[in-house]
């Protein structure tokens, strides 16, 4: 008995050596795929006007009610037809992640996200329609973040500028999305700020 226990251990000692030589003692086999498809499909829905005013109008129905699946079926029926979706990512991925996939879907972004960035486009919006940043703030306090938000991506103006970056209103939303997904407090934070409403 002495004999054939010493044998197996043997064993899983030369085993052990072998992964351990091969760089493979810490190898897993998990790898989060959904995450990055569903980030990919997201800012393709972004990119486009209609995938936008869909994406803003599932994130209102969303928040202010929390309506998840009527929030889903607002945010495919805008999806682009090209590139072709996976019919089912958007369902997996909501059933998945639960109320993370709406934090995905606010926070979509391609460019580095700034907070810097978005106070340049909450003074133009200040500038243009003061009233808009006056009812995200309020549906910030009121209903929560991904009711403000909507509002605030509605009404993001363009920036028009005689030299570059001249920004367009899908890429001053993307600006809001991007801090948002950094912290929404400091977002609404300066939008109260702008229309002097202390946090």
């Amino acid at each position: 008995m002495l004999v054939k226990m010493n044998w197996k251990r043997s064993i899983v000692r030369v085993g052990t050596t072998i992964l351990t030589l091969a760089g493979l003692s810490n190898l897993t086999f998990s790898e989060d795929l959904l995450t990055p498809a569903i980030t990919n499909a997201l800012n393709n829905q972004w990119a486009v006007p209609i995938g936008t005013e869909a994406a803003i109008r599932a994130l209102q129905t969303y928040g202010n009610g929390k309506n998840a699946k009527a929030a889903l079926a607002i945010l495919k029926a805008g999806r682009p037809q090209a590139p072709t979706p996976d019919p089912d990512l958007y369902d997996i991925a909501a059933n998945s992640l639960g109320a993370d996939f709406w934090r995905l879907v606010a926070g979509s972004h391609i460019t580095g996200p700034s907070c810097d960035a978005a106070l340049r486009v909450i003074r133009r919006q200040f500038d243009t329609n003061k009233r808009s940043l006056a009812a995200a703030a309020k549906a910030y306090r009121d209903t929560g973040e991904y009711a403000g938000l909507a509002i605030l991506l509605k009404y993001a103006p363009d920036i028009p500028s005689p030299t570059p970056p001249t920004l367009s209103s899908l890429q001053t939303q993307e600006i809001y999305r991007g801090c948002f997904s950094l912290s929404s407090q400091m977002l609404f934070q300066a939008v109260e700020e702008s229309i002097a409403i202390k946090p």
